[in-house]
């Protein structure tokens, strides 16, 4: 059987925030579901770690990313 490598994605902050907007929430939280599942690997920059702490509650302690 062939080892399917995960394919990497890299999200900026709009990503993490699109789970709470109406227009995206369905895509996204199906990308972080796909996430979670092993589907793709999570790249994110240094930029985004910073503007996710600034980022609201919400946002930020939602658990549905990892």
């Amino acid at each position: 059987m062939k080892k399917r490598n995960k394919i990497k994605v890299y999200a900026d902050t709009s990503v993490f925030g699109g789970v709470f907007d109406e227009k995206f929430a369905e895509a996204s939280s199906l990308f972080f579901k796909q996430v979670k599942q092993g589907r793709f690997q999570l790249i994110i920059s240094d930029v985004v770690r910073r503007e996710m702490e600034d980022a609201p509650r919400q946002v930020r302690e939602d658990d549905s990313y990892f």
